[in-house]
């Protein structure tokens, strides 16, 4: 792959990967329903972003397509067990299995504390609009695509993403 390839490639799958996050916090927000393609777009951008990431000589050094996979089924799992008892969305947990991919051992950490901070952002801002009267489950794609997008900064090298606590 040329030199001017491998980045572009990798700076489209970063794109991408950012964009699909966001239409997954949109569809959820306006719907409450993440679409499965959307989390399955995000795991077919993943191949294309490892690709580039080998061919640029060491600009994305967090890429570790294995260790992302093995995160990613982890995440799954649990994921499975906490849909099972009723606490989570089933849309929530593939975005999060997919997001989790691309986050891989390096940025997992990251990814689930930006979205915790997010949620409690999101939960308070729900209750202070008074929207879940309804008894209606948050939102919680849009939390999850908060630490997506920010895994998306910081796999692109982004200054203004530095490591949440160190």
């Amino acid at each position: 792959m040329p030199s001017l390839i491998a980045p572009l490639l990798a700076g489209l799958a970063l794109a991408g990967f950012t964009g699909l996050l966001l239409a997954a916090a949109w569809g959820d927000a306006a719907r409450y329903l993440i679409p499965n393609r959307l989390s399955l777009a995000i795991l077919g951008v993943y191949p294309f972003f490892v690709a580039a990431a080998h061919f640029s000589a060491g600009s994305y050094p967090n890429v570790n397509w294995l260790g992302g996979l093995i995160v990613g089924m982890a995440v799954l799992a649990a994921g499975i067990l906490l849909f099972a008892r009723g606490w989570v969305g089933g849309g929530d947990v593939k975005l999060l299995a997919s997001a989790s991919v691309w986050a891989g051992p390096a940025l997992v950490f990251d990814l689930l504390v930006t979205m915790a901070l997010s949620g409690g952002v999101l939960a308070v801002l729900v209750m202070l609009r008074g929207r879940n009267d309804a008894g209606r489950a948050l939102p919680y794609g849009i939390a999850i695509a908060a630490g997506g997008v920010y895994v998306a900064l910081r796999l692109a090298g982004a200054t203004v993403a530095r490591p949440l606590l160190g």
